[in-house]
């Protein structure tokens, strides 16, 4: 099989990306990327297969979110001009509006309820969620980084029960999303990824598919629903030249954009060959 080549490298505004999507802004695409060194994020229009003039703002300054927010590992739109940022540690989630600059809403994400999930996510705090895809009726999918990987479904508390949220039709990465009242969303549903690789660094919706990218393994995966866990179902080797994948994601014109964590921002962004 054929590694995904670069076709094209572009500088970012932050150090260590650490998570990557795309989120219309003024009803125009935008790339944006988080990481995990500060709180900065950046953002910048798609314009003709290229980012645009870079913005930046630093989450931790806004008034409404956590005072211990940090090590950002994955970022999700939630709507027109909104951004869901995955914490690692404390496991929080964080709504911010780019067009207003401000932290619109906050939720922990809570494993107490669940012996045996707590074990695994708190044997690690620097190995749980680095994934993220939002849901209807405010759940999230966050995928576990290793040891081992799983998927976990986070939803409000009062939908718990009943809750039809593990299977590939809950509109994973395509619906407008919004979270609960409360600031604590909890587990509803949790698997080992079947087939995973050694670790997960990030995950998107395209072509009507879940992907995920693996920063040890170096390689974009396509997953499906099994009965009752999500399954590898096609992997795609990575360029040799792309150094610590952490950020995935792919825009409006088909283009699939890996971010690498380094501390040298240049070429930080790459566009590869789209996975067949």
């Amino acid at each position: 099989m054929s590694r995904l080549a670069v076709r094209e490298s572009f500088d970012v505004p932050i150090d260590e990306v650490s998570g990557l999507c795309t989120v219309s802004l003024e009803r125009v695409e935008h790339v944006v990327v988080v990481g995990d060194r500060d709180t900065t994020i950046g953002w910048a229009p798609w314009e003709q297969g290229r980012p645009g003039e870079w913005r930046t703002l630093t989450v931790s300054d806004l008034a409404d979110c956590p005072e211990d927010a940090g090590q950002f590992e994955a970022v999700a739109t939630s709507g027109e001009g909104r951004i869901v940022i995955l914490a690692e540690e404390p496991a929080l989630l964080m709504e911010v509006d780019l067009a207003e600059q401000a932290c619109v809403g906050w939720w922990h994400l809570d494993v107490t309820a669940d012996r045996r999930l707590a074990k695994r996510w708190d044997a690690d705090e620097n190995s749980r969620g680095e994934g993220l895809l939002l849901g209807r009726d405010g759940q999230v999918l966050v995928v576990k980084e290793k040891d081992p990987v799983l998927t976990v479904v986070f939803g409000p508390v009062d939908v718990v029960e009943g809750a039809p949220s593990t299977d590939s039709h809950n509109g994973w990465g395509t619906s407008p999303w919004s979270g609960p009242r409360d600031h604590s969303l909890v587990v509803q549903a949790w698997s080992p990824l079947g087939g995973a690789p050694a670790d997960i660094s990030d995950a998107t919706v395209w072509d009507g598919s879940v992907w995920v990218l693996s920063d040890q393994d170096r390689l974009v995966a396509r997953l499906e629903q099994g009965a009752d866990a999500w399954l590898v179902a096609d992997t795609f080797p990575l360029d040799k030249g792309i150094a610590k994948p952490e950020g995935l994601a792919v825009t409006g014109d088909g283009s699939v954009l890996i971010a690498m964590d380094s501390r040298d921002r240049t070429g930080a962004l790459v566009r590869v060959d789209p996975p067949r």
